[in-house]
């Protein structure tokens, strides 16, 4: 199981033996910071109503949740933004412009070199996450700090697009 630090953001990897009743405990390989974690046991009602879902998928109100994570976005490339947890002061022009453009450069990307997962972009400050759910959906994640992303970046191979409704 891969944790990550809550001191440092570092990325550690557990074996499943050493979690029991669902409590980790480690102490950071890069920093040496004893970390406890609770996982929260599966709601395996929830998952056997959406197929499309399964008992390791996160959804993006998740990710967002994440200290100094500023706001995210899904957007498909037929059909726009399917789900919007972006700062209010970006219009769904702006937003729309936003996705069709990133879905466009991580696509030409993965094109050229198959191995891009995904794309980081430092603008104005700020952390930009860009990776392609599949070959349909991108998701934007915006964060304050490189550690913020580096947190939550396991996260996005557990988002399933086919799951995402679009916004009003």
């Amino acid at each position: 199981m891969i944790v990550f630090c809550e001191d440092c953001g570092g990325k550690n990897s557990l074996p499943s033996y050493e979690i029991q009743d669902n409590l980790v405990i480690f102490r950071c390989m890069f920093c040496a910071y004893p970390n406890k974690y609770t996982l929260e046991s599966t709601n395996k009602t929830n998952a056997a109503k959406n197929p499309a879902s399964d008992e390791k998928s996160v959804s993006i109100s998740q990710i967002i949740s994440f200290k100094d994570i500023i706001g995210g976005l899904v957007y498909h490339r037929n059909k726009g933004i399917l789900v919007n947890h972006m700062p209010k002061t970006l219009t769904r022009e702006d937003l729309d412009f936003l996705g069709s453009n990133l879905f466009e450069n991580i696509d030409i990307c993965q094109k050229l070199n198959i191995d891009i997962e995904q794309m980081i972009l430092y603008i104005s400050h700020r952390h930009t996450a860009v990776r392609q759910i599949n070959a349909n959906c991108i998701i934007v994640v915006i964060a304050a700090t490189q550690q913020a992303l580096h947190q939550i970046s396991g996260l996005f191979n557990h988002l399933v697009c086919d799951s995402f409704q679009l916004n009003g």
